[in-house]
């Protein structure tokens, strides 16, 4: 979920669900072309299993948001995890959350993950 408004960690890492991040300073951007990012766990790489530093790190596909319009200054990328597959954001729960700091204007938007993995578990 590509995300406006400004929030601090510190508020961010206590909301439970999206309904909750949405309820606060934060809304889902409402650019011309927007739509979620969905992932199916074919999406999410194999994990990576690092014994030396006793965790496991997984990734998956950076991915492309193209030609958002208007004027919307996004400030969060926020990923969920749905249990119950109904898409509803009193169900999803948040699992990683990025600040992406960029405004849109009509072109590609590129959110870009890290090749070690989005997540790493410890």
């Amino acid at each position: 979920m590509l995300c406006t408004g400004v929030v601090t960690d510190a508020v961010l890492e206590d909301f439970d669900t999206f309904a909750a991040i949405l309820a606060g300073t934060l809304a889902e951007t409402t650019a011309g072309g927007y739509a979620r990012m969905i992932l199916n766990d074919s999406d999410i790489g194999a994990s990576t299993v690092d014994d030396t530093n006793n965790r496991r790190e997984a990734d998956i596909p950076d991915y492309t948001f193209t030609s958002l319009t208007g004027t919307h200054n996004l400030t969060r990328f926020i990923i969920g995890y749905d249990p119950l597959g109904t898409g509803v954001d009193a169900n999803i729960i948040p699992i990683a959350y990025y600040d992406y700091v960029s405004t849109t204007d009509g072109t590609d938007r590129v959110v870009r993950f890290n090749a070690a993995g989005y997540i790493r578990a410890a």
